[in-house]
């Protein structure tokens, strides 16, 4: 991994660093990620299959379905509120709208709609940002 999603403001990094090390940490003991694990507390179960297939699918490494949920967790509170930030970004893991148009993806791999329709789509976004992190 050489890049993470933008992160608006200092202390937005500082959540972000301290949730995916929070989060990773959880992983390594293989909650979020070990086949039959429970998942990290707070991470919805339906999401755990995006995040490991996408992290997978883009090499993100041991601790990738950790990152992603990290991110998701601080972009969106796991999709609970899909607001535009005040830079622009917009969806379930925050991309601004040209950066989406570069690295949105479906799950195969395809372009994935530009516009709500594709970074409003967990699935779309969960792999879009796992597409921006492997590059």
């Amino acid at each position: 991994m050489t890049r993470l999603l933008r992160v608006s403001g200092a202390l937005g990094g500082v959540i972000l660093l301290v949730t995916i090390a929070a989060v990773a940490g959880a992983s390594s003991a293989g909650a979020c990620s070990a086949a039959g694990a429970a998942p990290v507390a707070g991470v919805p179960a339906g999401l755990v299959p995006l995040y490991e297939s996408a992290a997978a699918k883009y090499g993100l490494g041991p601790q990738g379905p950790a990152v992603l949920a990290a991110i998701n967790e601080v972009e969106t509170n796991f999709g609970q509120n899909l607001t535009t930030s005040s830079a622009g970004a917009v969806g379930w893991m925050q991309f601004e709208p040209g950066t989406w148009a570069v690295y949105g993806v479906t799950p195969t791999g395809a372009k994935a709609p530009d516009g709500p329709q594709g970074w409003d789509n967990p699935a779309d976004a969960i792999f879009s940002a796992a597409n921006y992190l492997h590059t």
